[in-house]
């Protein structure tokens, strides 16, 4: 973590396309490679969000009376559940049985956290979730180093249809 080196990726429970419902439980698991020891650690997060975006136009007046139309983006955030990785399943044996807590830097190896988010019952179903106008629900882990350092590594859509 930290550096261009570490590989991070996220597999998730259900086969592909990773399509859920609402109340559904996601999980999976979080899978970390470590080439050389990180800086100190203070948490591990993994965080799901679920996102609308839109856009509007509006007309600005410009110099000498003219106009032009300007788009605005907008992303509302209607869903967000951030969990903190618990218990960690290492490669290495001395940390095996090692929470993030018990850690204050990861040594080289492989590392995997599981997870697991109930859905709320209610949410809007994904639509175009790489353009606007969307709905999208993401995952994304998040590494916050000692020193108020904040590290944001990859996100994984995933989709939420009506039942």
């Amino acid at each position: 973590m930290g550096n261009s080196n570490s590989l991070i990726d996220i597999t998730f429970d259900r086969t592909q396309p990773t399509i859920y419902y609402t109340g559904d439980i996601v999980s999976g698991q979080v899978h970390f490679t470590v080439p050389e020891r990180t800086g100190e650690i203070d948490d591990i997060y993994l965080t799901v969000t679920g996102t609308v975006g839109y856009t509007t136009v509006r007309t600005r007046r410009v110099q000498n009376g003219q106009t032009e139309r300007v788009t605005e983006r907008n992303d509302i955030r209607i869903f967000g559940e951030k969990i903190m990785l618990g218990q960690v399943m290492s490669t290495q044996r001395e940390q095996a049985s090692a929470g993030i807590k018990d850690m204050t830097t990861l040594q080289p190896g492989q590392y995997t956290y599981p997870f697991s988010v109930r859905l709320p019952d209610v949410l809007p179903p994904t639509i175009h979730p790489t353009d606007y106008p969307f709905v999208r629900y993401e995952l994304q882990v998040e590494i916050l180093f000692k020193k108020n350092v904040k590290k944001n590594f990859l996100y994984f859509l995933f989709f939420i249809y009506f039942k």
